[in-house]
């Protein structure tokens, strides 16, 4: 990922410059930077135990 053409030249490019990606490169740099976590619930695992907790906090 980090040895295209394309991403070494936004590398050389000044912090805060706008950036134009694909949705499959910027799926490839965030999970080459943030890795995978095994032990952690996917986001759809997540949203289904969390949303019970917030049913029950805004009916309050």
């Amino acid at each position: 990922m980090w040895k295209e053409e394309k991403i070494k030249h936004l590398l050389t490019e000044p912090v805060g410059s706008p950036i134009h990606l694909t949705m499959e490169e910027a799926a490839a740099i965030t999970k080459d930077a943030f890795g995978s976590k095994p032990d952690q619930p996917t986001g759809k695992q997540y949203v289904h135990q969390i949303r019970p907790i917030w049913r029950g906090l805004l009916r309050k």
